[in-house]
């Protein structure tokens, strides 16, 4: 195992305070034109909530 870079603490407080800028940048992303017609989100799915919920 490798000592080089930052201990478990301070990997997990980076990740920590890099999590709020990266969900905003992909917040920004558009959607790509072959996934646009497709309901994506939670819940809107055609068989809800018969297959969806009860899915392993």
């Amino acid at each position: 195992m490798s000592t080089d870079g930052l201990s478990v603490d301070d990997g997990i407080r980076t990740l920590l305070l890099l999590m709020p800028r990266m969900v905003g940048r992909a917040k920004r992303l558009k959607v790509p034109e072959e996934l646009r017609e497709l309901s994506l989100a939670p819940g809107t799915c055609h068989c809800w909530p018969t297959c969806c919920s009860t899915a392993p």
